[in-house]
């Protein structure tokens, strides 16, 4: 079997561009969204885990008791 040929990695200026690409291409599609905090950065935090194991309305109901 011959070796096989790898590609060099690409350089950190290649994937912060290839990032900036992808980002853009994103943007372009799905428009740019609009990030609005609802609560104190403890309370996002205990909302975001409370919401992993359970869907939005129990999570909330949870979250206010």
């Amino acid at each position: 079997m011959p070796p096989t040929k790898r590609r060099p990695p690409p350089s950190p200026s290649t994937k912060a561009t290839t990032i900036a690409e992808i980002i853009a291409r994103l943007d372009a599609a799905y428009g740019i969204p609009a990030w609005r905090p609802h609560h104190d950065p403890t309370s996002e935090l205990i909302l975001t885990i409370l919401s992993q194991n359970t869907n939005d309305g129990n999570s909330g109901r949870a979250f206010v008791r």
